[in-house]
């Protein structure tokens, strides 16, 4: 029986972040901060397909409120086959993508994962 999805809805302020900046990289490259409020809508679940594969996506999409259409997007999917009470193997598969991401910064971000898990309870 898959578990129920769960919603999220939130606004997320501008912020100033604090990270060092590194020696070598292009000042045109690195933001000193985000002006805009965002709205937060997501959504998740679990699916248990067999008694030893578990499925799994996220999705959350960030758009301005301020009306510039500007948007980002997460998306991320995957799944767990149990080897044994306590081992599973694992492959999650994560998308990004950010309507405005600043100057020579590409727009998509793709990471594959593979690898085993350990249950401890």
């Amino acid at each position: 029986m898959p578990t129920p999805a769960v919603a999220l809805i939130a606004l997320i302020a501008p912020v100033r972040p604090n990270a060092p900046v590194r020696p070598n990289a292009p000042v045109r490259l690195l933001r000193t901060q985000y002006g805009r409020f965002e709205l937060l809508l997501g959504t998740e679940s679990h699916h248990r397909s067999t008694e030893t594969t578990t499925l799994h996506q996220k999705l959350v999409v960030y758009p301005a409120i301020d009306g510039s259409g500007n948007y980002r997007a997460e998306l991320e999917a995957g799944v767990a086959v149990s080897i044994s009470q306590r081992l599973a193997l694992t492959a999650t598969l994560s998308a990004r993508h950010n309507s405005d991401p600043g100057g020579g910064v590409k727009r998509n971000d793709t990471l594959f994962v593979t690898g085993v898990s350990f249950r401890m309870d």
